[in-house]
C-alpha cells in the first residue's frame, strides 16, 4: 500500500468515527423525543437561547478536523404544503418530510440556506445554517423550522427563533 492511501484511509477512518459521533449526539439521545414536545416546550419561550447545565461531550476529532453536523427538521404542522430549501453547496434544492431530520456533516465555514413554503402561497426565508460567529464551538447545530419560523438550538432541548417567514 502506498503513502498515499494509507492517509486517505487514516482520513477515512476518523470521518465515520466522527460521523458516528454525530450520529449518536443528534439521535441515540432524542430517540423518544418527539415534536409534540418540541413545540410544547417553546410556548414559554421568549426568543432567547436558555443555557443548558448538561452539555454534549466535546469530540476532539471534530475539533481537529473542524467539521460540524447540522439538523434541520420539518416541524411544521400537517397540511401546511411542501417545505424545500436550497443551499449554494447542493446541486439541487431539499424537500423536507415532516419530522424526518436531514443532516448535514460539513466544514466549518458560514452555511446558508433559504426556505420556502407551499409553492401556492410562497413565504420564505433565509437563515445561517452555520455561521463560525455565533456557532463556534459546537459540533452540533440543530434547526427546526416551525409556523412562525426557524428556530436554533445546540443541544436539541433549549430553541431561539432566528427569523419570521416572509414573502418571496
Amino acid at each position: 500500500m502506498s503513502t498515499t492511501t494509507l492517509i486517505r484511509a487514516f482520513f477515512f477512518f476518523l470521518f465515520i468515527l466522527h460521523l458516528m459521533v454525530c450520529f449518536y449526539s443528534t439521535f441515540g439521545k432524542t430517540l423518544s423525543y418527539n415534536n409534540n414536545n418540541n413545540n410544547n416546550n417553546n410556548k414559554n419561550n421568549n426568543n432567547t437561547m436558555i443555557p443548558s447545565n448538561s452539555s454534549l461531550p466535546s469530540s476532539n476529532i471534530s475539533d481537529f478536523l473542524n467539521i460540524v453536523a447540522i439538523s434541520i427538521v420539518n416541524d411544521l404542522p400537517p397540511q401546511s404544503g411542501s417545505l424545500i430549501f436550497t443551499a449554494i453547496d447542493f446541486s439541487s434544492p431539499v424537500s423536507l418530510e415532516p419530522g424526518k431530520p436531514f443532516v448535514q456533516v460539513t466544514n466549518t465555514e458560514v452555511k446558508f440556506a433559504y426556505f420556502q413554503l407551499d409553492p401556492f402561497d410562497p413565504k420564505c426565508c433565509s437563515i445561517a445554517r452555520y455561521d463560525p460567529k455565533v456557532d463556534a464551538g459546537h459540533r452540533d447545530v440543530f434547526w427546526s423550522v416551525r409556523k412562525d419560523g426557524p428556530y436554533h438550538s445546540w443541544d436539541n432541548r433549549n430553541w431561539r427563533r432566528t427569523t419570521t417567514w416572509g414573502k418571496c
